[in-house]
């Protein structure tokens, strides 16, 4: 019988450890410094490549950062599961460090405005793009202020409508909405979740609880979607055969967006 391969492996390390929790230990606010400084330079420089691979580590950070305040990512099949131990102390005064210095600070250091305006149809790869989302998806539940672990008071709609300044935002939720037949569960549920938001955020209560959408008179940015490329990719979405619980749930949102749209 050939060992497993994690058969000799410190539990430390093998498949019983975390992950994210693991990498926690590994990181200081000068590793993420020097991540953002990376991308930032990379966009600057227009090196794709260097740009994509710092990205990709920055949302890693985020997801280690995620999982202390959050728990068990049971659903991660690329993750191994934490079991029932609490994060102690100082790894959780790291993570909120970590946020702070991100998101909190008078000067924040959130690369993702600046990654998603920076965005384009055919400069990147498309895990580039599926990267982004998952980088909104993490940052957007981090921060947000319904969230009982979220002891830090944050405008979630103002942030929603400063991510969704830029035309490349919904241009690239547009790409992975087009490329739901293709796309992982994971990357599917993160476009439903950024794209719910968007449909349910209001207009004039920046600060206030979420409302359904209403056809009757504008109150939300569900406008936003109404656009050829989203009737489309809408339309194969409802076309879509495959039974995948992520895909019923842009079904969802599909009817519900070309409903209001009538």
């Amino acid at each position: 019988r050939e060992p497993s391969p994690s058969e000799g492996v410190p539990d430390e390390l093998g498949e019983t450890a975390f992950f994210p929790r693991a990498l926690l230990r590994l990181m200081d606010v000068f590793t993420l410094k020097s991540c953002l400084d990376d991308a930032e330079d990379a966009a600057a420089q227009k090196k794709p490549l260097e740009l994509e691979r710092s990205a990709g580590f920055y949302r890693e950070l985020l997801r280690a950062l995620e999982a202390l305040r959050h728990g068990d990512r049971t659903s991660r099949r690329d993750r191994a599961k934490l079991g029932d131990a609490e994060p102690d102390a100082t790894n959780l005064g790291v993570a909120r460090g970590m946020l702070d210095k991100v998101f909190f600070a008078p000067e924040a250091a959130d690369p993702l405005p600046a990654l998603v305006r920076n965005w384009a149809p055919g400069r990147h790869t498309k895990r580039y793009a599926c990267d982004l989302a998952e980088i909104a998806h993490t940052t957007t539940k981090l921060l947000d202020p319904d969230d009982a672990r979220n002891d830090r008071p944050f405008d979630l709609a103002n942030y929603l409508r400063k991510l969704l300044k830029p035309v490349a935002t919904l241009d690239l939720y547009g790409a992975l909405l087009e490329a739901h037949a293709s796309n992982s569960p994971a990357v599917n549920h993160f476009v439903y979740a950024f794209l719910r938001r968007v449909a349910v955020a209001p207009l004039d209560d920046v600060g206030g609880g979420k409302r359904p959408p209403s056809s009757k008179r504008i109150e939300t940015l569900e406008p936003l979607l109404y656009k050829v490329r989203y009737f489309q990719a809408f339309a194969s979405v409802l076309d879509d055969r495959s039974g995948d619980a992520t895909v019923d749930l842009l079904k969802e949102l599909a009817a519900s967006t070309l409903r209001h749209f009538d």
